[in-house]
């Protein structure tokens, strides 16, 4: 659902600027998740409920990480593009649901809740860009990233659910 949600924004064509001049490793702020973040799951770490609650752990404080993001980017853009202020608000809205779901998870599993990440993560300097050319940057920078991780974490799933498919049928 939230890859779909993605698409549908096209970011790619509200940020067209950019894209096609700045590369993936033009903006990478260490604080934002990326694919080096993302962990590499098979059904067997899945079964396994120490492992199962250290990745639902990590990933809540990484979406924590992108929530505080595309606050700024969203409220960055009110002004000046209510395209992109529309199609950012509702991915902050759509982080805030998974976030939702993995907390309930994670209090599911009687798993305590992460620390929450603290909005001054972002420095003053990446929240004051006072041009639009810099202002994109930052923001595809961060949308390329938010993308990965939403891919990554999608294989991992349909992965556990292939596996855990073949378990119930005892695939070869």
């Amino acid at each position: 659902m939230t890859v779909l949600h993605y698409r549908l924004q096209r970011f790619d064509k509200l940020y067209y600027q950019v894209v096609i001049g700045v590369n993936e490793d033009h903006y990478i702020p260490s604080w934002v998740p990326d694919k080096g973040d993302l962990p590499k799951l098979r059904l067997d770490d899945i079964r396994s409920s120490q492992k199962l609650a250290h990745e639902l752990t990590r990933m809540h404080t990484q979406l924590q990480k992108f929530s505080v993001a595309l606050e700024q980017m969203s409220e960055d853009n009110r002004r000046d593009d209510p395209l992109r202020h529309g199609a950012l608000s509702k991915t902050k809205n759509y982080v805030k649901m998974l976030l939702c779901e993995v907390e309930w998870a994670l209090l599911s599993l009687a798993i305590p809740l992460p620390t929450a990440v603290p909005r001054d993560i972002m420095s003053s300097a990446e929240r004051n860009i006072t041009d639009n050319t810099n202002r994109a940057i930052r923001d595809w920078g961060v949308l390329i990233k938010y993308r990965d991780f939403l891919h990554g974490w999608a294989d991992i799933v349909a992965q556990a659910g292939r596996e855990r498919a073949c378990d119930s049928n005892d695939c070869v």
